[in-house]
């Protein structure tokens, strides 16, 4: 029956026009339909923004290196290497205690951490040698990647932000 109702909300949205893409990010949560459909309706007011696209291509660059379902482990200030680790991770500390709730939120939280996230990615190898150090860079993007992983499902977004 779950599965019945969630594909007829999916059909339902469909045929009221709005992106395939849009509404399968939002199916996890239609056991809730209302809270769906707001989140819906935010994510389309949201994608073609500027704001959003940084957020999003900043959180998208995280989510390449530390997909949805990796363990995600606490990080270590102590075996920083870069400074660019220590601002991600003070910028993370920052935000880390906001709830985010809704897309507005994510795109406030993560428009704010974008310079941050782009330094980190641009100034560390996250694959580092030394297996130590490579574990810690990806337990800080994970943990960074985590603040938004159960707002709605990003992998079912094939939006691409516009490049910084």
């Amino acid at each position: 029956v779950d599965e019945f109702i969630k594909k007829r909300l999916e059909q339902i949205l469909f045929d009221r026009g709005y992106q395939k893409e849009s509404v399968r990010a939002v199916m996890s949560l239609a056991d809730r339909p209302s809270a769906a459909i707001a989140q819906l309706n935010q994510l389309e007011e949201l994608m073609p923004r500027e704001n959003f696209a940084l957020a999003f291509g900043s959180f998208k660059r995280i989510s390449n290196l530390v997909p949805y379902g990796t363990k995600i482990s606490k990080f270590d200030t102590t075996i920083f290497e870069l400074p660019a680790e220590t601002a991600l991770a003070t910028a993370y500390e920052e935000v880390s205690s906001i709830s985010i709730d809704t897309l507005d939120d994510f795109v406030k939280i993560f428009t704010g951490l974008s310079d941050s996230i782009n330094n980190y990615l641009d100034d560390v190898i996250v694959n580092a040698d030394d297996v130590k150090i490579k574990n810690n860079r990806i337990a800080l993007l994970g943990n960074v990647r985590s603040l938004a992983d159960d707002l709605i499902d990003w992998n079912a977004l094939s939006y691409e932000p516009v490049a910084r």
